[in-house]
């Protein structure tokens, strides 16, 4: 996640939450929830690749 992509997620959770919309809170916090699982499954995948470089001949 980007820089600005947190700014979003951070401004768009303070907006739900002022209106005191739950739905719209839920989603932002799912979606922010789905953009660290989506992160750290990159940086995983990234270690399973640097640990093949090392591996292969």
């Amino acid at each position: 996640m980007t820089n600005g992509q947190g700014h979003n997620f951070e401004q768009a959770l303070r907006l739900a939450h002022k209106d005191k919309d739950d739905e719209a809170t839920s989603i932002v916090l799912r979606d922010l929830g789905d953009a660290h699982n989506n992160l750290f499954n990159a940086d995983k995948a990234l270690n399973y690749y640097e640990e093949a470089l090392e591996l292969s001949p």
